[in-house]
């Protein structure tokens, strides 16, 4: 039996993620380690193994203690050249800007078809998830270079249906762009009946970073409160600290405390169960006018969708897009008074919560699913390393998460194409963090990090999202 086609998958984005690039980023592993040998690159982050198997693929991350984005970004291009310089690959797979450089550079000598995704032009998201980097000018100046170059240059691009009109604009030739729709795992999101009638509880999916436009959810909160509409919020994701310091004043404000309620990272298949609880779910983006058609918010939207809840989002193309015009509720992007009114609207009225959230779950469906962006994945991947195989079924996604064992470990730093890891395990004058070194001067054992999902209040009478995951939703 012949050796499966290797694939070196490189993303700046971090894995496991709640964000839409890592949801993306999982839905791609998945659908390609049952065809592929796939190798995946990422940035390290705190509490995660360096080296782990993740959906059959082999997941290493790139350590760096810098937190300023131009930094970070030398180091990990650095850790990519690192990488396609020991070992080889039939298709390199970039998913931004960040380490699309070194592999271009060494395309002809590595002999591999590259793949750039332009889901999430990085040029666009920056200045808005990362304000500071617009002072940064060399720095944006060369992202946008780059990303040019990859977006003209590479084999296939692959693009989200609403950036294809940018694409041609920016000159990207037709007949090498792949349209790939957000794909969602619709086989987790069953058909839940709707929670009672009581107060409304409203979910919210996020990091609560500033351009996620958590201060205006606040404050339709607050406004929902004084006008004696009973409400409640629930958040879940990796909440940033610099996130939760800057809503800390204006909850206080506000006072929220008793209102909100705070979960952390859901393991992904959990989502569909928290979202399932929830009356209507938010998505408040409050990106600059300016910014332009960006990913940013596009797979928590679609999982909202999925999920079979009213939707009350930010009046932006993007959104009015994702939801097909008539899937969604659609408030002034920045406007609290608005996204309140609204939210009132749906509690008054639970025949119309009903009827948006059966017109969510089928546009999902139709739209949403990740069959579909699977079939569409890998036909364009064998278009370019293997013609023959362009109409063969498409296996059924990859299961499981990732598993950081000792055992995992030994495996994937032994033998070939489990062989050394440049990109984990050498570094340069300027990387941030020095490998682990065992006694004799070997690379230490990873530390495992615990998978454990976190933990889960229990519930009463008053903590409705407390029992959050309904039977069966796993």
């Amino acid at each position: 039996m012949s050796e499966p086609q290797k694939v070196l998958l490189v993303s700046f984005d971090p894995l496991p993620g709640e964000s839409s690039a890592g949801s993306r980023l999982t839905e791609l592993i998945r659908g390609l380690t049952p065809v592929f040998a796939v190798d995946v690159l990422t940035p390290k982050t705190e509490g995660h193994a360096h080296i782990e198997r993740y959906y059959g693929a082999r997941l290493m991350r790139v350590p760096m203690l810098r937190r300023d984005v131009p930094s970070r970004a030398q180091t990990f291009e650095r850790a990519v050249r690192r990488q396609i310089e020991s070992d080889e690959y039939d298709l390199v797979h970039v998913t931004d800007a960040f380490g699309a450089q070194p592999i271009f550079q060494g395309r002809s000598r590595g002999g591999y078809k590259i793949v750039f995704d332009a889901h999430a032009l990085a040029s666009r998201q920056i200045p808005i998830a990362n304000p500071e980097a617009r002072e940064e000018l060399r720095f944006s100046t060369r992202l946008r270079r780059i990303e040019r170059r990859a977006l003209l240059g590479a084999d296939r691009v692959l693009a989200a249906p609403f950036l294809l009109a940018e694409l041609r604009a920016l000159g990207v030739p037709g007949d090498r762009t792949r349209e790939i729709p957000p794909a969602v795992d619709l086989g987790l999101f069953r058909e839940v009946p709707p929670p009672p009638d009581g107060a409304l509880q409203i979910a919210y999916l996020g990091s609560c970073a500033p351009w996620e436009g958590t201060g205006v959810l606040l404050e339709a909160l607050r406004a929902l409160l004084d006008a004696g509409v009973a409400a409640r919020l629930a958040v879940a994701g990796t909440v940033e600290a610099i996130g939760r310091r800057a809503l800390r004043k204006p909850i206080a404000a506000l006072h929220l405390e008793e209102a909100i309620e705070w979960f952390g990272p859901l393991p992904h298949e959990e989502v569909p169960g928290f979202l399932a609880r929830a009356h209507a779910c938010v998505a408040p983006f409050s990106a600059p006018a300016d910014a332009g058609p960006c990913e940013l918010g596009s797979i928590k939207l679609a999982e909202y969708l999925a999920a079979g809840r009213p939707v009350v989002a930010a009046d932006t193309p993007l959104h009015r897009a994702l939801a097909g015009g008539d899937a969604a509720d659609f408030f002034k992007p920045g406007d609290a008074a608005d996204l309140a009114a609204r939210l009132a609207a749906l509690a008054r009225d639970p025949a119309r919560r009903a009827d948006l959230g059966e017109r969510a779950r089928l546009h999902a469906r139709a739209a949403f699913d990740a069959d579909e962006a699977r079939r569409a994945l890998l036909r364009a991947y064998y278009e370019l390393i293997d013609p023959a195989l362009v109409d063969s079924p498409v296996p059924e996604a990859a299961a499981g998460g990732g598993e950081a064992t000792t055992a995992t470990i030994a495996a994937a730093t032994a033998g070939d194409r489990e062989g050394t890891h440049p990109a984990v395990a050498s570094r340069d004058a300027g990387d941030d963090e020095p490998t682990p070194q065992a006694r004799d001067g070997g690379t230490a054992p990873v530390a495992m990090p615990s998978r454990e999902p976190p933990s889960v209040p229990a519930a009463d009478d008053s903590d409705w999202f407390g029992a959050h995951l309904p039977a069966g939703s796993r």
